[in-house]
């Protein structure tokens, strides 16, 4: 997973989805804590890859913001079919969704 800042101050992408997405949004946060100085994020996958669509579903079950798609599309740089999602975070939902997972890490690492 990376986070790359654009050219826009409210807006990261992340990059190389994996399937451990409670990490993948704690490691891009924990990048400087970037997720709470950010209005939107953006992220795509390979539609056979199906993370992307992961991603956007654990961010819906859990409440921490508005994700929309819109229409997947061929690559033409590696022939992969795409789709893009931009996650509109909702700051106050994520920074409670942050205090228990970090609840949840402290007590793994007291055992």
């Amino acid at each position: 997973m990376s986070v790359y800042e654009t050219s826009s101050c409210g807006i990261i992408e992340i990059h190389h989805l994996s399937t451990e997405i409670e990490d993948l949004l704690w490691e891009a946060d924990n990048e400087e804590g970037i997720l709470n100085c950010v209005a939107f994020v953006n992220f795509s996958d390979a539609i056979e890859r199906g993370n992307g669509e992961k991603v956007a579903k654990y961010l819906r079950k859990h409440k921490l913001g508005r994700v929309t798609s819109i229409a997947q599309k061929k690559n033409p740089s590696s022939g992969r079919i795409i789709k893009q999602w931009t996650w509109t975070v909702d700051h106050k939902a994520f920074k409670s969704w942050l205090k228990k997972v970090e609840r949840s890490r402290d007590e793994e690492d007291e055992f």
